[in-house]
């Protein structure tokens, strides 16, 4: 597995992919995205877990990243 790490911002429905990454053209991954601008009104409007939760925490995420990614490989 290869992770990076980048930021970016979402432009109509699209993330473009840094250029020293460009080598993950036409490979299939799977994007975790943290929300920074949180001080937007619709920030988290949109924002929930499959079960319909309200948005988790950055300490939720921070303390249960790893249990968190191996449920959803485990989905895949």
């Amino acid at each position: 597995m290869i992770a990076v790490k980048f930021e970016a911002e979402v432009q109509n429905g699209m993330i473009k992919i840094p250029k020293k990454y460009a080598n993950l053209e036409s490979m299939q991954i799977e994007v975790v995205a943290k929300v920074l601008d949180e001080n937007r009104k619709d920030a988290h409007s949109s924002i929930f877990e499959p079960d319909n939760r309200e948005p988790v925490s950055d300490e939720y995420l921070m303390e249960n990243w790893r249990a968190l990614v191996s449920e959803g490989l485990s989905n895949s």
